[in-house]
């Protein structure tokens, strides 16, 4: 089992190789989550057209 003074020094070695915090890796962080947050409205935006479209065919869950 590795101790917690080992666990350190290989956390702060993949850090340094990754660069975290340099502002390559920070680029790369934000370019990945807004692709993250355009997946996500796309998602969003073609459930609400798949409930729209049910609803037309179905009737409003609500209706008798």
């Amino acid at each position: 089992m590795l101790s917690r003074e080992e666990l350190d020094r290989i956390a702060a070695a993949e850090e340094k190789r990754l660069g975290v915090g340099s502002r390559e890796f920070i680029q790369c962080h934000n370019e990945i989550m807004e692709l993250i947050d355009r997946a996500r409205r796309k998602g969003a935006a073609a459930d609400g057209k798949a409930d729209h479209e049910c609803q037309g065919r179905y009737g409003s869950a609500g209706s008798v």
